[in-house]
């Protein structure tokens, strides 16, 4: 027997794909060598990445001004002041979550295009959309902190993008119309999101983990000094910087975006607010759903039909599968009745196991029972999978109506 036949096979799409990720991998290895390949540890480099966002968060926490009037400022303060450490910290903070979105997203194509979210994997792909909502929820609300005009674009732009939905009596974007409409409380809810976002998204990523057996969640030692390096020389060579004063009395015409975590914000002015919520939640329903879709693979018929070696002689590789249904069936009774633990009688399997049965009827009766020329026999079998095999001997022993 070929034991790399299969009965089917990954869809030319995929299998390129693969073929592709298997290349771009090689290399990734011939530089960094096998252990610090990154897109072979991009769940412990995401780890990695929401460590350093929380860490700078901390420190950014500590000086920031909670009122309205003293945000920016506080801000601005830490980026031109404070350049050699707040500014890093900012600096840090912004690339390291722009990190996290890449990671993930990487991760999730990787996974995808290595067949790993059916089965057993299903929780994990599952638990990891979530993920994603709470992870761009936490950064957008970061943005909204610094209370600079790119801050006004993406709070009036989602508010009124929320707006679509029949949830609220009056329009929320309302509130930031005029000078004057908003004051600290806003400010002290947006630090309590931008504190309780994050710690959900933690909280997912244990969840995530859950069913990984050896879940690695910390990268080695010179792979994230590496990275931590490359954020650091980023944050020294183009530093995060602000936009102008938020000013509710004028609108904004133009900002300069972060397209890993703001990239949908044009879609909501090109498209309507429900065509963008119609992409947003599709996307997340079709990801969510993909462990039960049918497999992405394309049958093999010459495969299944390929001459094998079987447990009964050459036959064809599918005659093979069959035999190892039964196999399964009649394996799995050896160690339950011992245990005590009853199995159902009935079902597919079984009429599966019967089938290889009832082809193997006739050499059963002629060979191993010994039936003698004219002679025939009646098998009645009752319970969950009942059937009745009738076999006669006319030269040779074979079923009959």
């Amino acid at each position: 027997m070929n034991g790399n036949a299969s009965p089917s096979q990954p869809h030319p799409l995929r299998r390129t794909a693969q073929n592709g990720l298997m290349q771009v991998e090689g290399w990734f290895d011939a530089a960094f060598g096998p252990k610090l390949n990154p897109l072979t540890q991009l769940g412990a480099l995401g780890y990695f990445y929401f460590w350093i966002v929380a860490a700078t968060g901390i420190y950014l926490y500590i000086v920031f001004e909670t009122s309205i009037n003293g945000v920016y400022d506080s801000i601005e303060y830490l980026t031109v002041e404070q350049w050699y450490l707040g500014g890093i910290m900012r600096s840090l903070h912004r690339y390291a979550s722009d990190a996290l979105v890449i990671t993930m997203m990487l991760h999730l194509m990787r996974e995808f295009v290595l067949d790993r979210y059916r089965s057993v994997r299903w929780f994990s792909w599952f638990s990891g959309i979530p993920i994603l909502w709470l992870a761009f929820a936490s950064g957008i609300n970061g943005y909204w902190l610094v209370w600079d005009q790119l801050a006004q674009y993406i709070a009036v732009a989602t508010f009124e993008w929320m707006d679509w939905l029949p949830l609220f009596g009056e329009p929320i974007a309302n509130n930031f119309l005029t000078r004057g409409s908003l004051g600290d409380r806003f400010f002290s809810l947006l630090v309590f999101l931008h504190i309780a976002l994050p710690l959900f998204l933690l909280f997912a990523m244990w969840i995530h983990l859950l069913r990984i057996s050896r879940p690695r969640v910390n990268p080695p030692l010179a792979l994230a000094a590496g990275t931590l390096g490359m954020l650091f020389l980023l944050a020294l060579y183009k530093p995060a910087l602000s936009h102008p004063p938020a000013d509710l009395g004028m609108v904004v015409e133009k900002v300069s975006l972060d397209w890993f975590y703001l990239g949908f914000y044009p879609l909501i002015e090109i498209w309507s607010a429900g065509w963008v919520w119609l992409l947003l939640v599709g996307t997340s329903t079709v990801l969510s759903i993909l462990p039960w879709a049918p497999p992405f693979k394309r049958s093999s018929p010459a495969v299944v039909d390929a001459a094998s070696m079987t447990p009964v002689g050459p036959q064809a590789y599918g005659n093979f599968l069959q035999i190892r249904v039964f196999d399964l069936w009649v394996h799995a009774r050896d160690v339950a009745i011992p245990l005590g633990i009853h199995l159902p009688d009935g079902g597919p399997t079984a009429a599966m196991a019967l089938n290889e049965v009832h082809r193997s009827m006739g050499y059963i009766a002629g060979k191993k029972i010994g039936l003698e020329d004219g002679m025939s026999m009646t098998v009645e079998v009752t319970g969950g999978a009942a059937r009745t095999f009738h076999v006669a001997v006319d030269g040779r022993a074979g079923l009959v109506d």
